[in-house]
């Protein structure tokens, strides 16, 4: 029989879900599940399995999607820093610790044992369900992007706040060269355009501090 990983439902009780087969997890990877709507990311580090929450503390990022270096995963979206066995945050601009899950590998399958927080109702009734988002193509990279929705609520089309005032947001980067950053920026201006008293300025630093700083100060 082919290992696999369960979850744990409830700490006092000891109950299981089935997660994934341990054998479809290579080494150094992650993947995630869901589970009563509850995203949860699984890590194989040199063939010892952790499991933590599945979206970032900062942005709501999946972290399974993350870049993955001996025990911490980089957010994919700001590139905050986490260790995946305590789940402690290690690097801007993450502060929030995520969630951590005991685990456990049994010889009819890879059991990971793990108790699963409430789940509050979102609101006006909406439900978030995997595969949920929009797909459009990026004004900067102009590729085609997607980008899911996770556990906030999706804006819709017109003003936001007082639609007699324009909000205008500045988003400035270090390097504008790396794809996640294009993306998010690609995301934003997407966002803002369905907005119109919303005026977004995107700024490449270009990899100087100082200009930066002086953006970030005006």
């Amino acid at each position: 029989m082919g290992r696999r990983m369960d979850t744990q439902t409830n700490p006092e009780s000891r109950q299981w879900i089935q997660a994934i087969r341990a054998d479809s997890l290579p080494v150094d990877d992650a993947t995630r599940i869901e589970h009563q709507g509850v995203c949860i990311a699984i890590f194989n580090f040199a063939g010892k399995f952790y499991a933590t929450s599945g979206i970032c503390t900062h942005a709501h990022a999946f972290l399974s999607e993350g870049y993955i270096d001996g025990q911490t995963v980089e957010c994919p979206l700001h590139q905050g820093l986490f260790h995946v066995p305590t789940g402690t945050p290690l690097s801007p601009p993450v502060t929030e610790r995520l969630k951590t899950y005991e685990t456990k590998v049994s010889d009819d399958g890879f059991r990971d044992y793990l108790d699963v927080y409430p789940v509050g109702d979102l609101a006006g009734g909406f439900v978030w369900k995997p595969g949920m988002g929009a797909s459009f193509v990026g004004p900067y990279s102009k590729l085609q992007i997607k980008a899911p929705f996770t556990d906030y609520l999706p804006l819709s089309e017109g003003p936001v706040l007082d639609a007699s005032k324009k909000c205008r947001i500045g988003l400035v980067f270090h390097g504008f060269n790396h794809p996640w950053l294009i993306s998010l920026a690609d995301t934003a201006a997407w966002e803002a355009k369905r907005h119109p008293n919303i005026e977004l300025e995107v700024i490449d630093a270009e990899f100087d501090d100082n200009k930066m700083g002086q953006v970030i100060d005006t």
